[in-house]
């Protein structure tokens, strides 16, 4: 059984520049005038956005935000002290700003704990300050608890690093980290996180009969709903009814479903574009509901597609709400398809072509078959009336034979 934590919103990188001026180091309390400067840098990273998934013994984390340096005035005075201004003072600049994506995880049995974070390589029409950061950056560590979830400072000891690609100052930063970079620093992202295991574990002990049988009994999985269309990795056309089908969660009758939907963003961020509330019957059945990819009549043009890559899952959400199924990515490219009304069209158009040809073979008008009878059954009825004279005729034939004789 996996719980995904629900999305927690990123502050943006000037909130990183703000949180950073609010802070002032200062050397020498009792600094007097200033007789010389130099300029120092520092790397400062933010989480973005952070997801948990859980199951009996590990925990798998996603995370993405941005990492910039900053470099400001080291002031020295006369007597020896110094005090540096970081951003929001007149005199700071940023070097640079980069995106990064991190996956990590925890086994709650080795107690081992690992995160690899991306900084992805400039695109060839990109324009970026000297000395931005590129790479991969893994290690290894052992930690008393899961550093993401649990309580106070992490107790970690690192194991390994790993460093690929030229990341520079991030690199010399990430080094000197005694927990996972990833770790939420913010109360909201760290809150997500304790409320979505703390609902997996409700859930698994409601899946055994006492606690001792769930200390020993294996983990049984629930089922939940899945996403059958669009096939994960499928490309369809923009701005074109898309037709999705759900599977439903087994021993369970579904009412309604919560399909939410998710574009992915440039730096590599997921964000929501549309939820929309369907029929359990329609978007399970086989022709799909199919109400998102154009602008339908009624609708928010969030429900049209555009260019760019999606993806879509479903939240049981009648009878009672129940967690979500597993993403499902695919592709919007290339020229739109035919809309509905277009459909319409060529449907009446083809429908006289059609009736024409079972016209020539319909039966005749009443008046026209009676009188295609009556013609026919003419001849039959006068031939015995022939036949009946002479018969007639012929005692009368015989009669004067026999007087001539």
């Amino acid at each position: 059984m996996n719980i995904k934590s629900r999305n927690t919103r990123a502050m943006g990188v000037w909130t990183l520049y703000a949180a950073a001026s609010a802070f002032t180091v200062a050397l020498d309390a009792q600094a007097g005038p200033f007789s010389g400067s130099e300029r120092v840098a520092s790397v400062i990273c933010d989480v973005a956005d952070i997801r948990g998934e859980f199951s009996a013994d590990r925990a798998a984390y996603a995370a993405s935000g941005t990492c910039v340096q900053v470099q400001a005035t080291n002031r020295t005075n006369q007597d020896g002290g110094s005090e540096s201004k970081f951003p929001g003072a007149a005199d700071s600049k940023v070097l640079f700003q980069a995106a990064w994506t991190a996956t990590g995880g925890y086994d709650s049995t080795t107690k081992e704990t690992w995160e690899t974070i991306t900084l992805p390589a400039p695109r060839t029409d990109e324009r970026t300050a000297p000395g931005r950061p590129y790479g991969v950056f893994s290690s290894k560590m052992v930690c008393a608890a899961d550093p993401w979830i649990g309580p106070g400072s992490p107790n970690c000891t690192a194991i390994t690093v790993n460093a690929q690609g030229n990341l520079g100052e991030v690199e010399k930063m990430l080094r000197t980290l005694k927990q996972p970079l990833t770790r939420p620093a913010k109360l909201p992202q760290r809150q997500a996180l304790q409320d979505a295991h703390a609902l997996f574990a409700k859930r698994r002990a409601a899946m055994f009969s006492d606690s001792a049988q769930a200390t020993q009994s294996p983990l049984r999985s629930f089922t939940l709903p899945e996403i059958v269309e669009p096939r994960a990795g499928s490309t369809h056309r923009p701005l074109t009814p898309m037709k999705i089908r759900v599977v439903a969660p087994k021993n369970l009758k579904i009412q309604t479903y919560l399909l939410q939907w998710e574009r992915r963003q440039p730096d590599g961020r997921w964000l929501p574009t549309t939820n929309e509330l369907v029929n359990a019957a329609e978007v399970e059945g086989a022709l799909g509901y199919k109400g998102w990819g154009w602008h339908k009549p009624g609708t928010s043009g969030q429900m049209s597609a555009t260019v760019g890559t999606y993806r879509l899952r479903a939240h049981a959400s009648t009878p009672r709400q129940e967690e979500a199924g597993a993403w499902s990515e695919f592709t919007i490219a290339g020229e739109p398809g035919p809309q509905p009304g277009e459909f319409q069209t060529n449907k009446a158009v083809a429908a006289p072509a059609l009736n024409r040809a079972p016209a020539a073979a319909q039966p005749a008008p009443p008046a026209t078959m009676e009188r295609s009878l009556n013609t026919v059954a003419r001849p039959a009825v006068a031939a015995p009336s022939v036949a009946g004279a002479s018969l007639q005729r012929a005692p009368s034939a015989l009669k004067t034979q026999t007087q001539r004789q």
